[in-house]
């Protein structure tokens, strides 16, 4: 699973034979690279055993100079840093590279996710895989270089040991298999706890995001603050449980392990001399040396492994989200297109019907819809909460697809990701981007100009290159500010989702007035959501929604 982090079967490789190296292109990684990766890796942990072993036999040749062996051990200094520095560094722009590809595919993928399905994830979900698993899995390269080298050095020690004495190389081994096993339990009992306590901290993120969009309920209500705030430590308290089990696990089996090694010293030092008469003090001092050095390595190994879990958690985590949205996303984006010369529409719905559940369980059902909405008209749609009137806006829109039904543009049936491309809308739940995506601001800067001193925001607003100064701003002028910005999206279709809710009698007037008609002018089609029942009469249709029908109509 972990060599998929360092390797894409569909990467492109160029070789540049001038340099004699592996070129690697953003985001997608050599296979050759790799191998070498794990090679240079390799021969820093000889390296790395190379020194112990020329401070032994060092030690067991006495007094005197030992020019030969210094030099050795200059060479596997030389070759363990250098061996290092080179894997270490590799495998970090590697795995940046491919953390970096994982976020933006994510990106991609939610971005291209139609509205309705993408609430169907989990709260918390995206946040979490996109800050906390990348981020858990960016530290593979130190996790693996460590390992290697750790598992090299091991390795060649019990070689060397193997050659000292053979009995001291099986009680190596038994030691090391103890180990080993003991570790294989805590791995399959601690990777369970690990996803648990990975899952409880989608959930965390869910509580962080409701506290601070809820942040002034929580405020004025201290009953509701102390209740959430109990759940938050409730999940965090679960959280922490879950994870220190885990870890707690591993801290165990490494202390049992470090206590297994110990003894197999003590066994060798107590007991060999008296088995193996002919055991020779060299040997015996020799062993015990290797010993103790490799007490280094076998840690490192230890160590390495409630890592090596942790990242293969949030590795599958990521690749279910990466699944999860896939299957969701469309499989093809609409193409861009100005609308901005379209003169005439009639989005027209027959049957349409849409069924979702509510949170008791219960089914809620907005239709069957029967209507049309034509260019260079306003239509207002009111009602009660819970009439139906949002749902009926995502399903014009194209946010919501319908179910049963037809959806017609100029008598073609379209795609809901078509449909959406037709609309400017305002929410009532908008989000406010501090700068003007997908509009060319150079072009139309005099015009967004006008639009933010009819707003009264000129005194608030600077916009440099397209990016605004602050946000930074009370609601009411939030919605005058996404307002001026739907001018400058000039959509064939307008959506206002309760646009003057926030608004004093002024802008109220001047909304109703004055911005609608002007937009009916340049035959627009308005459609807006509103309850403010004394300006009905700038409306050329009226729409009253009634426990998801259309009572009445006119």
């Amino acid at each position: 699973m972990m060599t998929g982090l360092l390797s894409d079967a569909s990467s492109v490789t160029e070789l540049n034979w001038n340099r004699g190296i592996v070129m690697m292109k953003r985001g997608q990684f050599s296979v050759v690279r790799y191998v070498l990766t794990v090679v240079v890796s390799l021969m820093a942990g000889l390296g790395n055993a190379t020194i112990i072993f020329m401070i032994n036999e060092s030690l067991i040749r006495g007094a005197g100079l030992q020019v030969n062996l210094m030099i050795f051990f200059g060479l596997g200094i030389i070759i363990y840093a250098g061996g290092s520095k080179i894997a270490r560094s590799t495998l970090i722009k590697m795995t940046n590279y491919k953390i970096y590809e994982l976020r933006t595919q994510l990106v991609n993928k939610i971005l291209n996710t139609p509205f309705e399905k993408l609430e169907r994830l989990e709260s918390g979900v995206i946040q979490s895989t996109l800050n906390n698993d990348t981020e858990t899995v960016s530290t593979f390269a130190n996790v693996i270089v460590n390992l290697i080298t750790a598992s090299v050095t091991a390795l060649a020690c019990f070689i060397y040991l193997g050659f000292i004495n053979i009995f001291t190389l099986l009680t190596s081994i038994a030691t090391i298999i103890v180990i080993a096993s003991i570790y294989f339990v805590v791995v399959r009992s601690a990777n369970k706890m690990l996803e648990e306590a990975r899952t409880t901290q989608n959930r965390f993120f869910k509580f962080m995001s409701d506290m601070t969009n809820g942040f002034k309920e929580l405020r004025l209500n201290i009953g509701r603050r102390k209740a959430f705030e109990d759940d938050v430590d409730q999940i965090s308290d679960l959280h922490i449980k879950k994870r220190g089990k885990a870890f707690l696990s591993f801290a165990n089996a490494f202390v049992v392990g470090e206590l297994v090694f110990t003894l197999a010293i003590g066994f060798v030092v107590f007991i060999f001399p008296v088995i193996f008469s002919d055991l020779q003090l060299e040997e015996l001092m020799s062993y015990v040396f290797i010993l103790l050095f490799l007490t280094g390595p076998v840690n490192g190994i230890l160590n390495s492994i409630p890592n090596l879990a942790q990242i293969r958690v949030s590795w599958g985590r990521i690749n279910k989200l990466i699944d999860d949205v896939s299957e969701l996303s469309d499989k093809e984006s609409p193409a861009e297109e100005d609308c901005s010369g379209i003169s005439k529409m009639n989005l027209t719905l027959k049957n349409v019907e849409y069924e979702y559940a509510l949170e008791n369980a219960e089914r809620f059902k907005i239709g069957p819809i029967n209507y049309s909405f034509n260019s260079g008209e306003i239509v207002f749609i009111t009602g009660g909460n819970g009439s139906g009137k949002s749902t009926l806006a995502k399903i014009v829109t194209g946010l919501y697809e319908a179910q049963t039904g037809e959806v017609l543009l100029n008598g073609q049936s379209i795609e809901t990701r078509d449909l959406e491309q037709k609309y400017a809308a305002i929410f009532a739940d908008f989000h406010l981007f501090d700068k003007l995506y997908g509009i060319d601001y150079a072009s139309k800067k005099e015009v967004f100009q006008k639009y933010i001193e009819i707003m009264q925001l000129d005194s608030k607003i600077e916009v440099e290159n397209g990016i605004f100064n602050t946000t930074n701003l009370s609601t009411g002028q939030k919605k005058r500010l996404a307002l001026a910005i739907s001018y400058l999206e000039d959509r064939p279709m307008y959506l206002f989702d309760e646009w003057a809710a926030d608004q004093d009698p002024e802008f109220r007037e001047f909304f109703y007035r004055e911005l609608l008609p002007e937009l009916k002018k340049k035959g627009k089609c308005i459609v807006a959501i509103t309850h403010d029942d004394r300006y009905f009469d700038v409306a050329d249709k009226l729409i009253k929604m009634e426990w998801g029908k259309i009572l009445d109509h006119a």
